[in-house]
């Protein structure tokens, strides 16, 4: 008898287990709606502005005079559009910048500069500084003495020991 109890607790359980609905998958989660962005209404980004210190010049066309015992100097520096562009607003403050940085290398140098202004061409995009040196020239008698060191060794010239050959009073 205990063999058929068991028998039949064991169809019992058979026939429950088939009679019994399987539980249902979970539900998938709901995907939410995409969320889109509301616009917003932005200025467009500003132009980078360039640094006075980034200025490249193109080109550098440097001239001297001597009156007595004062050079009258003049560099053109020749820009790009944009550099230049950059240079018209800032001018006040490139126009500073061109005269101090002369001014103090040539006095680095021992020499005084005066009379200094800068004057800009949109047309041709140079910047002109027009100044006066001091200190350059001296005269003893009818003869005059004069030291450029102030104007080659910023430029990183030295016609003395760039293996120049001496001809007399020339150099070749």
């Amino acid at each position: 008898m205990k063999k058929l109890s068991l028998s039949i607790l064991v169809i019992g359980v058979v026939v429950l287990g088939a009679c019994a609905t399987p539980p249902a998958p979970p539900a998938p989660a709901e995907t939410p709606a995409p969320i889109t962005p509301t616009p917003t209404l932005t200025s467009p980004p500003e132009p980078k502005r360039m640094e006075l210190s980034e200025l490249t010049e193109t080109k550098k066309v440097i001239k001297t005079e001597a009156q007595g015992v004062t050079v009258c100097y003049q560099l053109k520096s020749f820009y790009s559009d944009d550099d230049f562009s950059a240079i018209l607003e800032k001018e006040d403050e490139f126009n500073s910048d061109l005269m101090e940085k002369f001014s103090s290398t040539a006095s680095s140098y021992g020499k005084e500069v005066n009379n200094a202004r800068v004057e800009l061409d949109s047309e041709k995009r140079f910047a002109a500084l027009m100044c006066n040196v001091n200190e350059v020239i001296s005269k003893t008698g009818n003869r005059y003495y004069s030291t450029f060191e102030w104007l080659t060794r910023p430029l990183g010239l030295d016609f003395l020991d760039d293996h120049f050959k001496r001809y007399g009073n020339q150099l070749s």
